[in-house]
């Protein structure tokens, strides 16, 4: 389905018009697109000059990776790949300068593939990041790509100088949460090595560069001359610069010049190392660009006249499968690769309905699945302990899909568990119910009290939650007449309006107190 809008905004358009702003402002670090004028040279102290592209972020970062992939690596502010065991940085100038360029783009403005592009000594840079696997086959070797393209835009010979060097984390604004669970801690006693290719760290693959340097450095100013001799370090700390390869190049008028660098995920066996020379870093590059644009085209096209309103619309449709990731025969939908690498039915719930009401219909339905693995022995859906709000929205999720794809297969699939979850309700509510004597108590006839440890901070009856159960039952009524459940539906019913009487009365007890408005919980607090 194609969505085109050409109307311009007029008065009459005002509440669209703030919508979209507030939407593409939200997300405006990523989706400006680069036109054919760089950046202001790196920390010369103009932010965001009139006309380039702008970011809100004081230290934006990002992430690259592949869709239904298990990790992500972090491209910090600066421009280094970090992926919670290594990090590499780059450098320019005779003086080894840190690359610094807060402010990036995706190409085309909205795939995700990553431009940092700077003036330094009369040089136009474009580092180019991206995410692939070894043989672009899903599960395969996890691999992170840097290509640096070195420009001289003017009529005379410039001398440029170009590194890059390994460490294991910088000191700021790295997010490693996500990837505590299996990866390594830093350890002084590693020692380091080069190949002619390869910069290694005990012995494994840190990182690969296809061009030949002029010269290695073991540390900055110590020269590394013995090739793949183990040298450990005195007095190494984790933001130390290691393993570094330096490019002295005489730029030509006019001409490009290209520099690949690859990292794995994580630390490879230097078993891995044929495999890694093998690879055609251009190859990978095309096949991730012609990926994501027949991915990104093969759903609903929204197109008005403002085009940051549609890279965005693409932007985060990508962002939100580089978010998911295939564990075994499950799609799990997850917030995102960094601290909210995990499953929060919540977030997840957004996002798959999203994906179903713009066209991602397989997506969705996989995403919807996963919902099962997380009713619990009572029968309710719920991901974070005392998150009642993941009965309603899971529910949810099933009716909406149901409602867009009208797939028989998918709900008779997942009614067992709607069937479930509603026995829940009705057991927790009516238990609730003889245990409170006072009929005006608040919280009487709703969910159970929890503490949803977030922005509610309170331990009560969570309004919200109650809000999206009811939407929960009205999706289950839905669900059981199109599988001609009419029992069930009956039942569903009666809960409705059963709850909806509770509700309102809570509400209104609630209303008095507050003087008018409705707080996080039927009680005080919060």
């Amino acid at each position: 389905m194609q969505i085109r809008i050409f109307s311009r905004m007029s008065r009459n358009f005002s509440v669209v018009s703030l919508v979209v702003l507030l939407f593409v402002l939200s997300n405006a670090a990523w989706t400006s697109s680069y036109e054919s004028e760089l950046l202001p040279p790196m920390d010369n102290g103009e932010l965001d000059a009139a006309g380039r592209p702008f970011d809100y972020f004081a230290f934006p970062t990002t992430v690259v990776g592949v869709k239904d992939g298990k990790y992500g690596a972090e491209i910090t502010h600066e421009g280094a790949i970090f992926t919670g065991s290594a990090e590499l940085g780059f450098f320019v100038g005779a003086d080894m300068i840190p690359v610094n360029q807060r402010v990036k783009t995706l190409e085309d403005g909205y795939l995700p593939i990553v431009h940092a592009q700077f003036s330094f000594d009369g040089l136009n840079y474009d580092i180019n990041y991206f995410s692939d696997t070894a043989d672009g086959a899903q599960g395969g070797i996890l691999l992170y790509f840097a290509r640096a393209t070195i420009t001289n835009p003017d009529a005379e010979v410039r001398k440029g100088y170009f590194w890059a060097a390994q460490r294991f984390q910088g000191p700021h604004h790295r997010v490693q949460a996500h990837m505590q669970r299996d990866l390594i801690a830093f350890q002084p006693v590693w020692n380091y090595a080069m190949t002619e290719d390869l910069a290694l760290r005990a012995g494994r693959i840190i990182y690969a560069y296809t061009t030949a340097p002029t010269a290695r450095f073991i540390q900055p100013g110590v020269p590394y001359t013995n090739l793949g001799e183990k040298i450990k370090l005195q007095k190494h700390y984790q933001q130390d610069w290691v393993n570094i390869v330096q490019y002295e190049l005489d730029m030509q008028p006019g001409r490009s010049t290209t520099i690949d660098f690859i990292m794995p995920f994580k630390p490879a066996s230097q078993k891995y190392a044929d495999r890694l020379r093998k690879v055609n870093v251009s190859e990978r590059l095309d096949s991730v660009r012609n990926f994501w644009r027949s991915e990104l085209a093969s759903g609903t096209t929204i197109e008005v006249p403002e085009k940051k309103v549609n890279d965005t619309y693409r932007a985060n449709l990508a962002y939100m499968m580089l978010a998911r990731a295939k564990e075994g025969e499950d799609y799990v939908q997850k917030v995102n690769k960094f601290q909210y690498d995990w499953f929060w039915i919540r977030d997840a719930s957004f996002m798959l309905l999203a994906l179903d009401q713009f066209g991602y219909h397989t997506d969705a339905e996989r995403g919807a699945l996963y919902f099962l693995k997380h009713q619990n022995e009572a029968g309710n859906f719920e991901s974070q302990r005392g998150q009642l709000d993941g009965f309603g929205q899971t529910l949810w999720v099933f009716g909406e899909h149901y409602e867009l794809t009208q797939d028989n297969t998918f709900l008779r699939a997942v009614y067992p568990g709607v069937r479930r979850a509603m026995q829940w309700l009705a057991a927790v509510r009516e238990k609730h119910k003889h245990e409170l004597k006072d009929e005006d108590a608040p919280g009487y006839g709703l969910m159970p009290i929890s503490n949803p440890g977030d922005n509610e901070l309170v331990d009560g009856h969570v309004i919200g939650h109650d809000l999206w159960g009811l939407t929960g039952v009205k999706n289950a009524i839905r669900m059981a007449r199109a599988l001609g459940e009419e029992e069930d539906a009956r039942q569903f019913e009666a809960e409705y309006e059963d709850y909806h009487k509770y509700l309102m009365k809570n509400l209104d007890l609630t209303a008095v107190r507050t003087g008018g408005y409705i707080s996080p919980a039927v009680e005080p607090g919060g």
